[in-house]
């Protein structure tokens, strides 16, 4: 690989954010996934802070270290086969229940007003696509600011003692 295409490859691994990276690995383990491990490994050695970095470390190296059809069988132990595990969000609140449907509904909402469009091939509370769209959104925002109290709390005139009572 030339300089360039090095520094390029550096650059585009330094750009994932950690959530995507969680998201990737919260999915169903397909040929795709084990063919890219070093890709994966790179992105997860460009990952912040330490103890992040290291966790998806020791996540990957079990990725390598286990068969494929081993990993798919954890896999379906721990996410299809436990409720306490279900990479459904919305479950956890309200299980399959009809509060659950429009719960899906307001994700969806919230996916579209922040320009996302979820992919229908999942439910809208899956944990990867969570991630996901966090992974687009809150990265350049962070986490919101505090707007209360940063207003007065009487009205403009009260302060200035205009307004009498």
């Amino acid at each position: 690989m030339s300089a360039a295409g090095s520094t390029r490859a550096a650059a585009a691994t330094a750009e994932v954010s950690p959530l995507k990276l969680a998201s990737v690995l919260l999915q169903y383990p397909t040929a795709a996934l084990f063919a890219g491990l070093d890709h994966l490994d790179a992105v997860a050695a460009a990952t912040g802070p330490r103890a992040t970095r290291q966790a998806f470390g020791r996540f990957l190296a079990w990725l390598r270290a286990t068969p494929p059809d081993q990993v798919a069988q954890h896999y379906v132990d721990t996410f299809d086969l436990r409720r306490r595990c279900a990479l459904y969000l919305t479950y956890y609140r309200f299980g399959d229940t009809r509060r659950r449907g429009m719960a899906m509904l307001e994700f969806k909402a919230a996916y579209r007003a922040a320009g996302f469009e979820p992919s229908d091939a999942e439910l809208p509370d899956y944990l990867p696509m969570v991630l996901d769209f966090a992974a687009l959104t809150l990265q350049g925002d962070g986490p919101p600011r505090e707007e209360v109290g940063l207003e007065p709390f009487a009205p403009p005139g009260y302060l200035t003692g205009e307004v009498r009572s």
